[in-house]
């Protein structure tokens, strides 16, 4: 075989077997890039460096001259061979796939050196790069992201009632997290909430219409319920409220997982993110290397499923906002309390923000602070959903539920602002949630629309509170529906909509739906409209948190022995050891910072392997919290939530000790 054919061929390998996996993820899911902000620029970069520098730099091993050089270059061609094989393998999920590959590289190998017609068809492949680059391109949703220049504004409209417009979308937030079981809303641990309720009119039994968020951002900006082939940016819809409102009102415009803005009205923002370089290696980490070595790497979505070809659910998005270390959600919340303090009050503005809150990773307290969380993998998790531990689902909720106690000090601040600059009184302020999320155990998957989730994924808040006072304190529960919302606006700023839409104003007469669809990557569910779906999910989160406090959780049979002294837990069992995980993180505890150490984590030892213990956590000789250990991925541990304020200022004592109830 002469150099060249090595070389054409380690160019055909390099870009099949490296460039393709990760050019093939990246281009189906333009979320990715829309996600950082990246520009075309950006996005031709990725597109050259995987495309041909990858399989440049792949053949370079092969190029050496030589007797030497020949030896070489046909050991690298094997390397090449069994990386190609290795992702064919996994993708056919052939049993023992590192063997299967190995063999199957092999012989790939051995057909490329010995078989003319195999050396022919690779030094012709040798010109994928250039197809690979085509089809990325202009035939995948990332190429068409560069390819569009950005659609005109079209479609403006002249208002005849311009107040200040607020939009608020939380993300993975269930209205069943706010509410009690009568379906009320928990005033005492969600005041901000509560206020805005009795100052607006709290559609009680709205449901999203879009289980992802890439679909239902879009149908709440645009009142459309998308096809599940349309990405979240401007050019692939007619219409929106950035480009209707475009022509009278000022634009503040956050998007953290969408860029249904067009980029004449909202120039682009790259600062969403990492280094590009360190999130594509993250992608590949996952795409290419096997399943133990990738477990290893920083998360980069809770619904990936096999290699390169992304899953139907893949959601890069949430993913990449996920995985980030260098991202705070929280910045969003604050940057648009920032904003309406400096805005005009006399200037019409629309104040729009779709927050990655209180989306997991679940690391931020009621105030605002955050305890450190490393690249966990939940206990308890079973990839994209919940197993059979009742327990450590509940823990995950009472995670959730703090992190929703922080989203409503945010949305409190933000309220205050509208207030301190005088256009709270004026302003259309519109709470909603993109989507919710199931808690609870025996969950395929925690996001999935099934007739068992409804009332966890599809039910979400939705507050309209209207200019003036108009109707407030009014609780509807007609079947609202988030496709209602842009016609809302639209009869509330007196304008008429140009493009069609699926939603009826709200402050119209009752559609009378007699059911509601909400629509997912691979499934649907379809059902009633009185709602009683929400409130099975409210008072199955009662059972852990009766007045909704999420330091009230305890496990089943413990005895609420919370803030007592440690003298109080009686038999204490000296046959199991407990071990924190950091107790240096106790030595000096500033209680005012940014983190703090609220989550305790730790190993246990001693106990049989269906064995679980109840554990007491001691905070300065005082019980923090009680919880039991589970085995989880081989390890038998515990985690717990401790109430900052048993924390104090300095050195602090913190202990973990078995007892029998």
């Amino acid at each position: 075989m002469s150099t060249r054919a090595r070389i054409q061929i380690a160019i055909a390998l390099g870009a099949l077997g490296l460039a393709w996996p990760i050019l093939d993820i990246l281009g189906r899911n333009a979320e990715f890039f829309i996600a950082r902000g990246s520009t075309r620029e950006e996005i031709v970069q990725v597109l050259v460096m995987l495309a041909a520098l990858v399989p440049i730099l792949a053949s370079l091993p092969a190029s050496l001259p030589g007797r030497l050089g020949r030896g070489l270059g046909l050991v690298w061609l094997g390397v090449l061979s069994i990386a190609l094989s290795y992702l064919v393998v996994r993708q056919l999920a052939v049993p023992s796939a590192g063997f299967a590959a190995l063999a199957l590289g092999v012989g790939l190998l051995v057909a490329i050196d010995r078989f003319e017609p195999v050396q022919a068809v690779f030094r012709l492949l040798a010109w994928s790069p250039v197809a690979l680059g085509a089809y990325f391109l202009f035939a995948t949703p990332s190429g068409a992201l560069v390819l569009d220049r950005g659609v005109p504004v079209s479609g403006t409209v002249a208002p005849q009632a311009t107040p200040p417009v607020v939009m608020l979308v939380f993300d993975e937030l269930p209205l069943a997290s706010l509410i009690d079981p009568a379906g009320n809303l928990r005033a005492d641990r969600y005041p901000n909430f509560a206020q805005l309720a009795a100052d607006g009119i709290w559609y009680r039994n709205a449901m999203t219409t879009q289980q992802q968020t890439e679909h239902s951002v879009p149908a709440i900006v645009t009142g459309v319920n998308p096809e599940r082939t349309l990405n979240p940016f401007a050019g692939q819809y007619p219409g929106s409220l950035f480009t209707a409102l475009s022509r009278v009102y000022g634009m503040q415009v956050a998007e953290t997982m969408t860029q249904m803005c067009p980029v004449t009205v909202c120039p682009l923002t790259t600062d969403r993110g990492g280094p590009l370089l360190d999130d594509l290696s993250v992608v590949a980490g996952h795409v290419l290397a096997p399943p133990d070595l990738s477990e290893s790497l920083p998360p980069i979505d809770r619904n990936w499923g096999n290699f390169g070809a992304a899953t139907e659910d893949f959601n890069a998005i949430e993913s990449f906002n996920d995985a980030r270390r260098n991202g705070d959600p929280r910045r969003t919340l604050e940057e648009v309390a920032t904003a309406i303090r400096a805005a005009d009050p006399a200037r019409p503005a629309f104040f729009f923000a779709h927050a990655l809150l209180p989306h997991n990773p679940w690391q931020y307290l009621p105030t605002g602070q955050r305890y450190p969380i490393d690249d966990e993998r939940l206990p308890g998790s079973e990839k994209t959903g919940w197993g059979d531990n009742a327990w450590l689902s509940a823990q995950a909720l009472q995670r959730h539920l703090l992190q929703v106690q922080y989203v409503d000090r945010a949305l409190g601040d933000i309220l205050e602002a509208l207030a301190d600059n005088g256009m709270y009184e004026q302003a259309l302020v519109i709470v909603v949630s993109d989507h919710g999320i199931a808690l609870r155990p025996n969950i395929e998957h925690w996001r999935r629309i099934e007739a068992d989730t409804v009332g966890a994924v599809a039910s979400v808040p939705l507050i309209v509170k209207l200019p003036r006072g108009e109707q407030a304190g009014t609780i509807d529960d007609r079947r609202a529906l988030t496709v209602d919302i842009v016609p809302t606006v639209a009869e509330v700023l007196e304008f008429g909509l140009p493009w069609e839409i699926d939603g009826a104003s709200l402050l119209g007469p009752d559609p009378k739906r007699s059911e509601t669809t909400t629509t997912g990557p691979d499934s649907q569910a379809t059902y009633g409209v009185d709602g009683k779906e929400k409130l099975a999910v409210a008072a199955a989160n009662a059972i852990w948190f009766p007045t909704g406090d999420p330091y009230e959780l305890l496990p089943e049979d413990a005895p609420n022995l919370l803030g007592e002294p440690a003298s109080s837990l009686g038999s204490v069992r000296d046959d199991v050891i407990v071990r924190l995980d950091r107790p240096n993180w106790y030595t000096n505890v500033d209680p005012s910072s940014d983190v703090l150490p609220t989550r305790v984590t730790g190993t246990v030892r001693g106990l049989a392997a269906s064995e679980d213990a109840l554990l007491a956590v001691l905070v300065n000789d005082r019980i923090a919290a009680i919880v039991r250990s589970f085995h989880d991925r081989g390890r038998s541990g515990f985690q717990a939530m401790i109430p900052p304020e048993t924390l104090g200022s300095g050195r602090n004592s913190v202990e973990v000790v078995a007892f029998e109830a």
